[in-house]
């Protein structure tokens, strides 16, 4: 018996949906780093390119077991350069780096992290939220290197994410320490100003804003947890 052990490699995120996309009943789900096992009783003279699919289906026909075969586990390093880093764009994008701080604060929270984690991760994404708002207005990130950085984009991210960790490890970019959070950390919260008339409630609102370098939204109704 031939037993062979299969690490399935994805090239592309969107490799995921295509795949979910044409599953049938019963197919295996597609995890990154999956690793499939194969069994051969040396009598079969069936190809493994053949393109049938009853010999695809007798490869990997799924297992009726009682126990997991499988736990994913997530290091939080991944995590942060997923979920923090790539995913986050699209908030810096529409929304700004206010709000992507607010957002990679809420995935430490509900990460359930450490104290320590939060005070070592807190400042790392403030920073790259000022540095990658910068790049997505420029497209390309400066650098002394003579091969260009690509446009900045979750298919890119990695490539950002090396340079910027160079520069903010080295202590080179603003944001990388904890006095530009202000001396408790970023600022979370509602602040409702009332007044006696439109205009002091305004005057007084404005000053706020501008103090605690937040922003203010008028309408309670398009209030969102981004703001």
């Amino acid at each position: 018996l031939t037993r062979t052990l299969v690490t399935v490699h994805i090239m592309n995120d969107y490799s995921f949906q295509k795949y979910f996309r044409h599953m049938k009943s019963g197919d295996m789900p597609l995890y990154r780093g999956f690793v499939v096992e194969l069994l051969f009783d040396g009598e079969s003279t069936q190809s493994l390119q053949s393109e049938d699919d009853s010999i695809a289906d007798s490869l990997v026909a799924p297992i009726d077991v009682k126990e997991p075969l499988m736990l994913k586990m997530k290091c939080l390093s991944y995590m942060v350069r997923t979920f923090g880093v790539r995913n986050g764009l699209s908030i810096l994008e529409k929304s700004g780096s206010e709000a992507y701080d607010r957002y990679t604060m809420n995935l430490l929270k509900n990460w359930g992290v450490s104290h320590a984690a939060m005070e070592q991760w807190q400042p790392f994404f403030h920073a790259w939220g000022l540095y990658a708002r910068d790049i997505l207005g420029n497209g390309q990130a400066k650098s002394s290197s003579s091969n260009a950085i690509p446009a900045l984009s979750t298919d890119t991210y990695l490539n950002h994410l090396g340079h910027f960790s160079n520069l903010f490890y080295a202590g080179e970019l603003k944001g990388n320490d904890d006095s530009s959070l202000g001396e408790t950390g970023l600022l979370r919260g509602l602040i409702i100003v009332v007044g006696l008339t439109r205009e002091a409630s305004a005057e007084a609102t404005k000053s706020l804003a501008e103090c605690l370098h937040s922003h203010v939204v008028n309408d309670v109704n398009s209030f969102t947890e981004n703001d």
